[in-house]
């Protein structure tokens, strides 16, 4: 009967902690009120999206699969197409209900609300599965209550939808690692495949799908095994294949044009992956310049998306959940291995195989540790799984949005709850202890004082969460927003025909008069002089400027080696020295009985504080924590400051100040941007280097007995290269009949052609003789190498058949020869119709063979290196440098080498 009431009240209390995080994510979804359009820039580009696509009539189903005339098919996968499909589902159900049906944004919060809830019941089942209610119940509790769970169920964009499908896999995934069952995998299968299908960076949820299933075969998921070993493998395999199938159907079914539309898919992920991989420059990720890997991730959600002291919490619970149940030693060398060495490669690199090592080296420290873990923190590992790899590889990105902690949040929530009960239960079985000993002692009274502490942590915890979070909604739910309060002052203060400035790249108040005129000021351009001239005409003539929010100005000065100008005028602006003062300011904080918690948006840029924003106040107490991540501040609760032009400044006297006030040489920082690129151009060390190679009579030696026998000299060199490979030839090419013998010519020439040309590229050594001589040594002792293996069979092979192999030389000899006759009837290298590009191909050879780095100059390019294909100029140049031959002579021995190289291999082909 205990059991039973233990089991209802979790239940009555897992249904309250599910009303209450309705209730919170439900309140305040039209929090944008006032907008024609949502202002967070992500959530208007999907419901645009949603509003684009259409299922398709019955009499046109057929279109389904036509992804250009397809009305289903988004075009877009910045994003996957899943969550699109939800809502327009929701869209098309309640459009009888909806006043405008292109007005979806509150349909979309709730859906993505419920998805949150979702999260919440999973990770509640998680914890029951892997710990037990009462961990399950507090994360629960923990996770209703997290403000980054609240303020992301108020948009529309995948991250809730995301995480919801991650947790949900993972619950399935642990009771595959426990039990194995079939249905379990499936399921787990099909929710990997609709996390696929709503954002390409579900991928690694992939590892511990499989991982869960190898922990069941292998009997590594802290049960006692039932049933053998042999079984256990036929049933794992059994569920990696089916639930795999599963996941590939859903993922097709939610997202059909991933392969209908593939040019378009791997496009537009391969551009989100070069984004957060600072590959690409977008004004809108510049804000994570200088921004330190995994530490600003773990301020920001400690701070903002948890609040403290629950982020404190949620981080160390992920430390002490890593290192549960192994010895201190083994999960130091585990730390270092698993987290700092996969880190310390993202520092190195953000490259395709860098990402998969890092990841693979975690997933991998993971595995090793199975073993080694008591029995019962086994199946933590598999939660590890995803957690670890996921920190360690989005974590180390450029771009650091803070809601890429999403997927992951719920868990490290359940880690914290875990770590917190686990104190309870060290303090009770202290208590327990102190019991027994009836001591008087310090320590007995500190083992007495040790459960009371634990519980008022654990209270301090909730209550801490609960109180930000009521702030929270509080603050900034429930007011109107900001930039609805910053445009109705505007439109009462403002003149008629008045001039208003905003930056671009930024959003723009709501409503605005339709009589006022509107400029821009184009920050995130270069610094040049034309802009700074645009400026401060600009700000002469306009009346007003409004930040939106702190986007720019948050940034910008940030970066003084790329806007030394810009920061300039950021400074004046702000110190109110350019004749524009600050007249009006709106703020919304996280806010509850008179406390709130503030976002510092001048601190970061070091920017001077207006005396108007200096006696702007929201509370009576304001807790200052510094800088907030632009993407938990700019779109719901945006510090909207508008400045008026009080002064009246002239142009000529603005761009005085500014530049006066900027770095003597602004302009000419930094060198990349001073001027117009003037294409493909030596730097001057290049350049120095390129013309220190000597002068044609140093390579081209005109006496020589090579330009006396050219014919034999070029023929003696391809012999010898040929020679140089020809045990790796023999290796290579073991299923010819003759062993690929006149292949060896063509593959000894490319090798020796590649070692020279990599030296040269990376400057280890110049083009000359001898890089020719080192390259063909290297060539050499590989295939001595070779040869030491094998060189009994290639005896016997050459014993058994140098007939075939003389018979060979003879026809590439023939062909060469053959050739030879025929350009010595027309040795020419121009003639408008039968060699019209002979001057260039001439042209190129002689700028390949006189270059002493790679790439070759241009010989139509006064200091300027080739953009053109060149490798076969370079084989020729290659064999010029070796045997010293003119090139007037050696472009005509060229043109037969490269007929008999293709005359032999058709003959050992045929």
């Amino acid at each position: 009967m205990s059991h039973v009431r233990r089991l209802f009240t979790s239940r009555v209390l897992l249904i309250a902690i599910l009303a209450l995080a309705l209730a919170l994510r439900f309140y305040g979804l039209a929090w944008d009120d006032g907008f024609g359009f949502t202002p967070h820039p992500d959530e208007r580009a999907i419901l645009d999206r949603v509003i684009g696509v259409s299922p398709p009539s019955l009499g046109d189903i057929h279109l389904l699969f036509d992804a250009e005339q397809s009305p289903w098919n988004p075009r877009w996968f910045n994003y996957g197409s899943f969550p699109l499909y939800v809502l327009k589902a929701m869209q098309i159900a309640g459009s009888p209900f909806l006043n405008d049906a292109n007005d979806i944004r509150v349909l979309g919060r709730a859906v993505s609300g419920l998805a949150d809830i979702l999260t919440i019941l999973a990770v509640y089942g998680i914890a029951t599965l892997v710990f037990d209610r009462r961990a399950g119940l507090l994360a629960a509790a923990l996770t209703a209550l997290a403000v980054i769970h609240i303020q992301l169920s108020h948009y529309f964009a995948v991250d809730t939808l995301q995480a919801m499908l991650a947790i949900a896999a993972l619950y399935f995934m642990v009771r595959v690692a426990r039990e194995g069952r079939i249905r379990d995998s499936l399921l787990a299968g099909a929710l990997v495949g609709l996390g696929l299908a709503t954002k390409a960076s579900q991928l690694p949820i992939i590892a511990p799908f499989v991982i869960a299933h190898l922990m069941f075969a292998l009997g590594l998921n802290g049960k006692e095994a039932t049933v053998g070993f042999r079984q256990r493998c036929k049933v794992a395999f059994e569920g990696v294949v089916g639930g795999g199938a599963i996941a590939i159907g859903a993922l097709l079914i939610a997202q059909p044009y991933t392969l209908l539309d593939w040019g378009t898919f791997f496009s537009h992920v391969s551009e989100q992956s070069e984004m957060i991989r600072g590959i690409r420059d977008y004004p809108y990720t510049r804000q994570y310049a200088n921004t330190a890997p995994y530490l600003y991730h773990i301020r920001q959600l400690a701070v903002w998306g948890y609040g403290l002291p629950l982020g404190i919490v949620a981080w160390a619970g992920l430390l002490y959940i890593s290192l549960r149940g192994m010895p201190l030693k083994l999960g130091l060398a585990y730390l270092l291995v698993g987290w700092a060495l996969p880190a310390g490669i993202l520092f190195a690199s953000h490259s395709a195989i860098a990402l998969m090592a890092a990841a693979g080296i975690s997933l991998l420290a993971l595995l090793a540790t199975l073993p080694v873990r008591s029995k019962h923190a086994q199946v933590e590992v598999l939660l590890l799984c995803w957690v670890v790899p996921y920190f360690i590889v989005t974590g180390g990105f450029h771009v650091k949005f803070m809601r890429y902690m999403l997927p992951i949040a719920p868990l490290l929530t359940l880690f914290g709850a875990r770590l917190l009960w686990a104190l309870w239960d060290v303090a009770t079985a202290q208590r327990i202890a102190w019991i027994n000993r009836d001591g008087r002692g310090w320590q007995d009274w500190l083992a007495r004082a040790l459960r009371p502490l634990s519980c008022a942590l654990i209270a301090l915890v909730l209550a801490g969460a609960a109180f930000y979070a009521l702030a929270y909604l509080n603050g900034v739910y429930g007011q109107t927003h900001t930039a609805v309060r910053a445009s109705e002052w505007l439109n009462r203060s403002a003149p008629h025909g008045a001039t208003v400035l905003k930056e671009h790249w930024e959003e723009s108040l709501p409503n605005q008069r339709r009589d006022f005129r509107f400029g821009e000021l184009p920050m995130y351009e270069n610094d040049r002089y034309a802009k700074t001239a645009h400026i401060a005409e600009s700000l002469a003539d306009a009346d007003y400027l409004v930040f939106f929010s702190n986007r720019l100005y948050g940034t910008i000065p940030r970066l003084p080696e790329r806007y030394p100008i810009s920061t300039s005028y950021y400074n004046l602006l702000f110190a109110e020295q350019l004749g524009y003062t600050l007249e009006n300011v709106q703020t919304s904080y996280p806010d509850l009985f008179g406390i709130a918690f503030a976002d510092d948006t001048l601190g970061r840029p070091k920017l001077s504080t207006p005396p108007a924003l200096q006696r702007h106040t929201t509370s009576p107490v304001a807790l200052k924590l510094g800088w907030a991540d632009e993407s938990f501040s700019v779109y719901d609760h945006p510090k909207v400051l508008i400045f008026r032009n009080t002064g009246r400044l002239g142009a000529e006297e603005i761009q005085r100040l500014i530049e006066q006030s900027a770095p003597s040489d602004a302009y000419d920082l930094p060198a990349r941007e001073r001027r117009p690129s003037p294409g493909l151009v030596y730097s001057p060390e290049d350049l120095a280097i390129q013309q220190s190679g000597g002068t044609w009579t140093s390579i081209i030696h005109t006496d020589s007995w090579t330009n006396r026998l050219p014919v034999l000299a070029w023929l003696g060199v391809l012999e010898l290269i040929a020679l140089a490979a020809l045990p790796l030839t023999f290796v290579v090419f073991r299923p010819l009949s003759d062993r690929g013998y006149l292949f060896g010519k063509v593959l000894g020439l490319l090798l020796v052609g590649l070692i020279v040309w990599l030296l040269a590229s990376t400057q280890l050594m110049a083009f000359s003789r001898s890089s020719i001589v080192l390259a063909l040594l290297l060539l050499g002792m590989a295939s001595l190498g070779v040869f030491a293996v094998r060189g009994d069979e290639i005896i016997d092979f050459v014993r058994m058949r140098w007939r075939a192999l003389v018979v060979a030389e003879v026809v590439f000899i023939a062909a060469f020869l053959v050739f030879v006759l025929v350009r010595m009837a027309n040795p020419d290298l121009w003639h408008p119709f039968r060699g019209g590009e002979k001057p260039m191909d001439f042209a190129y050879l002689n700028a390949v063979l006189r270059s002493t780095i790679m790439p070759p100059y241009d010989p139509w390019f006064g200091g300027g290196y080739l953009n053109y294909y060149y490798w076969g100029q370079f084989l020729t140049a290659l064999l010029v440098r070796a045997t010293a031959i003119e090139p007037v002579v050696a472009f005509n021995l060229a043109v037969p080498t490269f007929f008999a190289l293709t005359a032999g291999g058709v003959y050992t082909k045929v």
